[in-house]
């Protein structure tokens, strides 16, 4: 079996063809919390917009959060998740301080980076195969109000935004919004956004009566999948240059709340809709800082000069890694580009791009695949052996399997 929380990974990490899925949906109660020192425990199953509106009103934010409140925390821990700020904080997997674990032969531990530290970082990015992830003790941060400072800084091409990404090192928050289909000097121009918790003295004096107010907001839902081919290099082109036009050269900061600035895809329900019914792939890629800008600029060559285009591509700077033998981020810099399915021929070029993110000592974000070359894997993580050999001595039977971990032999020794 595998746990499942809300099926918001890309691939095929919960799901389990010939084998059993487990829902984790109803173990979402809240336990306790400290207000004091900030620690929420809670089961696996409560999702982060849980975690967002039970803290809020008590002045405090998940401390790493994903690009969706619709994951849960248990599939956070499993996935170690990352955010607009692992430069400055790392990874979910290091604000958990304990957690529960049902394991294969029945018997339930508690783990922490001190207590069982191997079995706590096995876990961590562990997708689900050390076994089911019962609850969790999270460290939240604190915050005076619901509302960002957001600022933007509009970048030319790939040299400025890799240049403004390393200068603005010490801010709380970023990411870079990219042109995927821009070609010649402005390839890779893009929208840097950098965001700091606002503080109560900062709100106007209508939000400043209630700051830690999250106000209501109703999502969108797309009715149907437009067809595929609406979706075309052109469109998408035509899309990308309004975006970055829409931006001055020169803003000013400006007060967001909290839901578009972490969440803004959560204006629509159900946006993966938007890439038609053949869907799409998202290509999520770490490389170490010394290769990122030449490697990336590979990337956005070659899916542009093959009209693979994107209206959501993002890069960020990542710090160093933890102690978890596979757990995604390392210090440097993730891209990821979601690529509407038009072809066949999507398939053989990001199989080129695996090879060079790996000859450039990179590696692909497992939870979001679900296409990679098994023989890949080892140089990407080259600890996965290690972690395999744990996973045996815990469940020797192996009794906890997923499509994900038999199509990339992923307990292989």
């Amino acid at each position: 079996m595998v746990a499942r929380g809300r099926g918001t990974a890309y691939g095929d990490a919960a799901i389990n063809d010939g084998g059993a899925v487990l829902a984790t949906e109803r173990l979402g109660r809240f336990l306790a919390f400290d207000q004091a020192g900030g620690l929420l425990t809670c089961e696996a199953g409560v999702t982060i917009r849980d975690v967002v509106e039970f803290g809020l009103p008590r002045g405090f934010f998940p401390a790493v959060t994903p690009g969706t409140w619709k994951s849960t925390v248990g599939g956070c821990f499993a996935c170690d998740v990352h955010g607009k700020n692992h430069h400055r904080v790392g990874s979910f997997a290091q604000h958990v301080v304990a957690f529960t674990l049902l394991r294969a032969d029945g018997s339930v531990v508690t783990c922490s980076p001190e207590r069982d530290p191997s079995l706590f970082w096995a876990t961590a990015g562990g997708l689900g195969l050390t076994g089911v992830i019962l609850d969790l003790t999270i460290r939240l941060r604190r915050v005076e109000t619901s509302a960002v400072w957001v600022r933007y800084r509009k970048l030319p091409d790939l040299d400025g935004t890799f240049a403004a990404l390393e200068d603005d090192a010490d801010e709380p928050y970023s990411v870079a919004w990219v042109d995927v289909l821009t070609r010649g000097r402005g390839l890779g121009r893009s929208v840097l956004m950098l965001g700091e918790h606002a503080r109560a003295a900062d709100l106007p004096r209508a939000w400043r009566e209630r700051p830690l107010s999250l106000p209501p907001r109703r999502a969108l839902r797309l009715p149907f999948a437009p067809p595929s081919g609406l979706l075309s290099a052109r469109t998408l082109r035509w899309f990308n240059a309004i975006y970055f036009r829409r931006f001055p050269d020169h803003l000013q900061p400006a007060l967001q709340g909290l839901r578009p600035y972490f969440y803004p895809l959560e204006a629509i329900d159900n946006f993966n809709r938007l890439y038609g019914r053949r869907g799409f792939i998202q290509y999520q890629i770490v490389l170490p800082g010394r290769t990122a800008p030449s490697t990336t600029r590979e990337l956005l060559e070659l899916l542009s000069a093959n009209g693979y285009g994107s209206f959501l591509a993002v890069i960020k700077r990542l710090g160093p890694g933890n102690p978890a033998p596979m757990s995604f981020p390392l210090a440097g810099y993730t891209v990821a580009v979601d690529i509407p399915v038009r072809d066949e021929r999507l398939f053989e070029v990001l199989r080129s791009l695996d090879e060079r993110v790996t000859e450039n000592g990179g590696r692909v974000y497992l939870v979001k695949d679900s296409r990679l070359d098994p023989r890949f894997v080892d140089s990407m993580y080259p600890r996965r052996r290690e972690w395999a050999a744990l996973l045996d001595a815990l469940d020797p039977a192996r009794a906890f399997s997923s499509g994900l971990a038999r199509r990339l032999h992923l307990r292989a020794r």
